[in-house]
């Protein structure tokens, strides 16, 4: 057993996912953001849908017009 509960692999995604959320937050584009953090688009995209539930595009656009207002 880890420590933690969860092998390094989980433990790095997780970080990943982590600061992935924070640029998209920041307004950076989603291709710039999985290119950041060192994930592969389409691992990328299906990794953080299960993470926070949505498509990356998607918290940018969230972002878009709660700044918009």
């Amino acid at each position: 057993m880890y420590a933690f509960g969860v092998t390094p692999k989980q433990m790095l995604t997780e970080y990943r996912l982590t600061r992935a959320y924070e640029l998209l937050q920041a307004d950076r584009p989603v291709g710039k953001v999985a290119e950041a953090c060192g994930l592969d688009p389409k691992h990328f995209y299906a990794a953080f849908k299960a993470r926070y539930g949505v498509l990356p595009g998607e918290v940018a656009a969230q972002r878009r017009a709660a700044g918009s207002e």
